[in-house]
Order: C-alpha cells, then structure tokens, then sequence
C-alpha cells in the first residue's frame, strides 16, 4: 500500500575516538521514476527507542539508480559512544539499495578515475579527445591533479595538468586531455587512463586511479 516508508537499520555501539572520522554508506534506488531516499540519525545514549535519534547527520532525499557513497561527519561525537540509524523514509517510492556501512577516517587525498569516454570506433587520422570522469574521494577538497594516457602499453602521453577545481567529497569533474588520440593506421587501440598527484600530494589509494577503454 502507498504510504511513508519508516523502516530503520541500527548499528551497534560504536565509540568515536578522535576528530576525522566519518560515517559512510553506498547507496541507490532501484527506479529512477520513484527514487528512494534515506536519513542517518545518531543516538548518544541507546538504541532501542526511536526517540532516543535525536541527532540527523545526514538526509538524502532521493538516490540514482547507480550506488553512490554519501558520508557525514562524526566530530560532534568525538569520546562518545554512539548508535547510528538508517531510516528509509520516503512516501511512495520504490526499494532502497544499500551497502557498505562503515566508520572510518577517510583518507586526505584520494581521486577515483571513475568512468571513460570514448568512441568504440574512430577514423584514421582523426583526432579521438580522451575524456573522463574523476570524483573527489578525499577528505580535502581537491584543486587540482595530472592526468596522462597511453596506448597500448606504450609510453606515456605528455601528463596533462588540471586546475582551478573546488571539488568536495563525492563532487566530480569532467576532464578532456589537451593532447587528444589520433592514428595513421588501422587496429584495435587500448586507450589507458591514469589520474595522479591530487594537489600535487601523494594520492593514499591508488587502485582506482587508472580505466582503459578500446577504440577500433
């Protein structure tokens, strides 16, 4: 029957022990023609009455049909013990998907190469631009960062360098390499994508930081 969704998930315990950590949860909705959405609310002091959920660190009021992490700070819980609820709460939508819940201290600087775009045919002597998607998965927002590129395991191209950014957490940009793809001859060409150097810093997880895709 339609109706407003009140259905919660309720971690146990969890003592917060210092500034930095955060709480994180993919999510999705299973239709775009009726997103689901959720909140995350904290209780200091038990978990078995809603009313103690006095705290609301997080509202998303509709998710994508793809999974998203969305996270929100803990600060405000720093020596305290602490429950944390999921509450589905939309009004006649359709499933919520989630996944991964976890507390933890994200790392300061981390980008995700997250999707390619290219054409699956080109043309000889054509310029083919070499353009993807990267999200900020830091903690800091990031400014700025490299990008390069080879084909076929070949050398790399010259590192293209973008900047000028103001992207939080989750926040994504689209970039195009300055020095787009283009072959004399005929084959099948594996265009590798590696981003590096979030604010010219170290980025802490690197095994989402390079995508491939095939161009004929």
């Amino acid at each position: 029957t339609p109706a407003q969704a009140d259905r919660w998930l309720i971690t146990d315990a969890v003592t917060i022990p210092a500034t930095g950590y955060v709480f994180a949860i993919d999510a999705m909705c299973y239709e775009l023609a009726y997103p689901d959405g959720f909140a995350v609310k904290v209780s200091t002091t038990n978990r078995d009455s809603r009313d103690a959920f006095t705290e609301t660190i997080l509202t998303v009021p509709a998710c994508t049909d793809q999974f998203v992490t969305y996270q929100a700070s803990l600060d405000d819980f720093v020596g305290e013990t602490i429950y944390v609820a999921v509450v589905q709460n939309s009004n006649d939508k359709n499933f919520l998907i989630a996944d991964n819940f976890k507390v933890y201290v994200p790392a300061s600087y981390d980008i995700e190469l997250a999707s390619l775009n290219l054409p699956a045919y080109g043309q000889i002597n054509s310029d083919i631009p070499v353009t993807g998607t990267i999200v900020n998965k830091g903690a800091i927002s990031l400014e700025e960062f490299d990008v390069t590129y080879n084909v076929n395991g070949g050398d790399d191209v010259a590192v293209f360098h973008v900047s000028d950014l103001d992207l939080e957490y989750n926040e994504s940009y689209t970039f195009t390499h300055n020095i787009p793809f283009n072959s004399s001859a005929s084959g099948t060409f594996a265009i590798n994508v590696t981003v590096s150097n979030p604010n010219a810093s170290a980025d802490q997880i690197t095994d989402n930081n390079a995508a491939s895709a095939s161009v004929i």
